[in-house]
């Protein structure tokens, strides 16, 4: 069944646990009218498997190679920040994309902080297991947005039940990280291919408008 998501649910804290997010922060989330044709809601992120490999909702957990991100898959209490998911009108399953973004206001200096993480994690973790996948990331060219920004990809290959050497599938997920002003914005890209149908650049550059 085709697939369209777009998720504002990546809340990166570096430091303390942020207050919860301020009254009408869920206003400025990305809706169906920020993205292109073929794209729709969808109740649930196709690809959560792949990016609870990537973000860790637990803060402060000491995983060098994961952003301590809040993610859409998690019931956490209180949510410190707020989430938006769509997803794409694949012809077939290898065509299916998700979009996932999260939006919350740590403030200026732990947002930029964030920005600096999501910078040196390629460097830092050029690969990495988790017990579902292996993880490989690299930098990704990404245009100025905001005050600070940040993007890198992630291969993630998918391991076999009960293997650490073979693998039954792997993903495609690229990820932005921008700070504005007391915002942090992070937009993630997942499908099966390098070449996706949707803009990373076009779609978080629309979110940090909408997040201001």
């Amino acid at each position: 069944m085709p697939f369209t998501h777009i998720a504002l649910t990546l809340a990166l804290f570096p430091g303390s646990l942020p207050a919860p997010p301020p009254d009408g922060l869920a206003d400025r989330l990305l809706t169906l009218k920020d993205l292109p044709t073929g794209y729709r809601p969808a109740p649930h992120n196709p690809f959560g498997f792949g990016i609870d490999a990537l973000f860790d909702p637990v803060h402060n957990a000491g995983d060098r190679c994961r952003l301590p991100i809040e993610t859409p898959a998690r019931d956490t209490e209180p949510r410190r920040s707020v989430s938006a998911v769509f997803q794409n009108d694949a012809e077939d399953t290898l065509s299916t994309e998700s979009v996932t973004e999260v939006l919350s206001a740590p403030g200026a200096k732990d947002a930029t902080a964030i920005v600096g993480t999501a910078a040196a994690l390629p460097g830092r973790c050029p690969s990495f297991e988790t017990p579902g996948f292996t993880v490989y990331l690299k930098p990704l060219p990404l245009p100025r947005i905001g005050d600070a920004s940040a993007a890198f990809q992630a291969n993630l290959n998918q391991k076999a039940i009960g293997s650490e050497h073979s693998y039954i599938d792997s993903y495609i997920a690229d990820v932005a990280v921008v700070a504005k002003g007391d915002v942090s914005v992070t937009v993630v890209v997942f499908g099966f291919f390098t070449e996706h149908e949707i803009s990373l650049a076009e779609v978080t550059r629309r979110a940090v408008e909408l997040a201001g």
